[in-house]
C-alpha cells in the first residue's frame, strides 16, 4: 500500500486528531478527580473489581498500589444456584465491594484474539463500521461471531494512517459468562481481559451494548443538600440585585418629590416673571408701535427744512397726512424717508403754487413704523417744577425795600459795587426788622 504525503491529508483530518488527543489528555487528568461511582464505565477499570470463573472457583481481583490482587476466591463446584449466589455474594463482600461497587467481567487471555492494524487515517471517522465489515480479512470470523473492540494506538499525520489494536472474542464466551452472572443476579459493567488493563487507559471492552447497563448518577442527601443550596444561592443572587434597587427606589421617593415640588415652585416663579415681564414689555412694545405725538412732532421738526411750513397734521392709526407750504417740495419726499419713524412717503394731491408764488402747497402722507429703543430713550422729557425749599423766604422790610436804588446799566452798577458796600445792605443793616416788639 503506497504511502500519502502529508499534504494530502486534509486538514479536518488533522485538527480532529489533535482535538481529540487534547480532550483524552484532558478528560484522563479530570478522572482522577471524579468519585469513584462516577468514573465507572469510562474505561479505566482500577475502580472496579474484576470477577473471574475458572475451574470451578470464582475469584475477585481489586487494584492496589500499582498492580492486581486476588483479594478472594471460593469453589462453587457442587453447589445449586441459589447456594452459588450466596457463596458469590460473600466473596463480593469479602473483597470490600458493596452493593454498589462497579463489577467487571475478567475474560480468559486465551480467548481473546488482538491485532495490530495499519489504516488510512481517513477511515477513522467510522472506524467501528469499517472494522465491522473487515473483520473477516483480519480475522478467521465472521462479524457476527464475534464481539470485538478497538482502540487506537498512535496516528501518522505524514504518512496519513493510523495504528490500532483490534481484539476479537467468541460471543459464546462472554454470553455464557454473562448469564452465569444473571443467574447469580449480578450484573458485569464491562468484559475485559486482565492484561490489557492499565491505569487512566481505556480497556478492550467485548460486552455487548445491549447488556450493558444504564449507569445512573447515584444523588445522596448530601448532595441534595448541597444542590438546594445551591440553588438558594443562585435565587439570591439573582433576587438581592432586585431587592437593592428597589429599596434605593424607595430611598429616592422623598428626594424625587422634593425635587418635583421645588421644580413646580421655580415654574410658577418662570411664569411669573414671564408674565411680568410680558405686562411690562406690553407698555414698551406700545410705545414702539404707536410713538407718541411729542416724538411725532419732534421728529418732523428735526427733518423738514426751514422753508416749510406744516399747516395741519393729521394721525390715523399708523397713517400720517401733512399739509402745508414749502420751498422745496423736490427734496421734502427724500427728506422723510431719512427719518428713523416713517416711511413708504408721497404725495397724496398734486403740488399747488401758492399765491406769492415763492412757495408750492402740499399734502404729504407716510406711514408711522415702530420707533427704536434709542429714540424712546431719547425722547424729549417733560419739564419738572423745582423743588421747594424747606423754609420759607421772608419779606423784605420796608426800609429794605426803599434803600434799594433804580436799576442801572450793567457797567455802572458793577463798578459802584467794586468801590463801596451796596446801599441795600447798609440800609438793611440800619434798620431794624419789622414786626412785634418782644417784652
Amino acid at each position: 500500500m503506497s504511502s500519502r504525503p502529508s499534504s494530502a491529508v486534509p486538514i479536518r483530518l488533522r485538527l480532529k486528531s489533535g482535538w481529540e488527543r487534547f480532550i483524552h489528555w484532558w478528560l484522563a487528568e479530570l478522572a482522577g478527580l471524579l468519585p469513584a461511582s462516577w468514573r465507572a464505565g469510562r474505561g479505566d477499570m482500577t475502580d472496579h473489581l474484576l470477577f473471574a470463573f475458572a475451574e470451578d472457583a470464582c475469584s475477585v481481583r481489586r487494584w492496589q498500589g500499582d498492580r492486581w490482587v486476588e483479594a478472594s476466591r471460593r469453589s462453587v463446584q457442587g453447589l445449586d444456584v441459589l447456594a452459588q449466589m450466596q457463596a458469590v455474594h460473600a466473596l463480593l463482600k469479602l473483597a470490600g465491594g458493596g452493593p454498589d461497587a462497579p463489577l467487571a467481567l475478567a475474560l480468559p487471555p486465551r480467548q481473546v484474539l488482538r491485532k495490530e492494524l495499519q489504516l488510512p487515517l481517513a477511515v477513522e471517522e467510522n472506524l467501528r463500521t469499517v472494522l465491522q465489515y473487515e473483520i473477516d480479512h483480519y480475522t478467521p470470523f465472521r462479524s457476527d461471531q464475534v464481539y470485538f473492540d478497538y482502540r487506537v494506538l498512535q496516528r501518522d499525520l505524514g504518512l496519513g494512517k493510523i495504528k490500532v489494536l483490534l481484539g476479537v472474542v467468541p460471543r459464546q464466551v462472554v454470553d455464557d459468562e454473562v448469564a452465569r452472572l444473571q443467574r447469580w443476579n449480578l450484573a458485569a459493567q464491562a468484559a475485559v481481559v486482565i492484561d490489557d488493563l492499565r491505569p487512566q487507559a481505556p480497556a478492550l471492552d467485548f460486552l455487548p451494548a445491549d447488556v450493558r447497563p444504564k449507569h445512573k448518577l447515584g444523588v445522596s442527601r448530601r448532595n441534595l443538600m448541597l444542590a438546594a443550596v445551591v440553588a438558594l444561592l443562585g435565587l439570591t443572587a439573582l433576587a438581592l440585585p432586585i431587592v437593592i434597587k428597589r429599596q434605593a427606589s424607595i430611598a429616592l421617593i422623598p428626594i424625587v418629590e422634593q425635587a418635583d415640588r421645588a421644580t413646580r415652585s421655580v415654574e410658577r416663579l418662570r411664569d411669573r416673571v414671564q408674565a411680568e415681564q410680558a405686562r411690562y414689555n406690553l407698555l414698551i412694545q406700545k410705545k414702539r408701535e404707536h410713538p407718541s405725538v411729542i416724538l411725532l412732532l419732534d421728529e418732523l421738526t428735526r427733518l423738514l427744512p426751514p422753508d416749510t411750513w406744516v399747516q395741519q397734521l393729521s394721525l390715523n392709526g399708523n397713517n400720517l397726512q401733512i399739509q402745508g407750504d414749502t420751498g422745496s417740495s423736490s427734496k421734502l419726499i427724500g427728506l422723510v424717508e431719512n427719518s428713523r419713524i416713517l416711511r413708504g412717503a408721497n404725495f397724496m394731491a398734486p403740488l399747488t403754487k401758492a399765491p406769492n408764488g415763492n412757495t408750492e402747497h402740499y399734502q404729504l402722507g407716510a406711514e408711522v413704523e415702530p420707533a427704536p429703543l434709542s429714540m424712546l430713550a431719547n425722547a424729549p422729557q417733560p419739564a419738572r417744577p423745582a423743588p421747594k425749599t424747606a423754609t420759607p423766604v421772608k419779606p423784605a422790610s420796608a426800609a429794605a425795600k426803599a434803600a434799594v436804588p433804580p436799576a442801572r446799566p450793567a457797567s455802572a452798577a458793577s463798578a459802584a459795587a467794586n468801590k463801596a458796600p451796596a446801599p441795600a445792605a447798609a440800609a438793611s443793616r440800619a434798620a431794624p426788622p419789622a414786626g412785634p416788639k418782644k417784652p
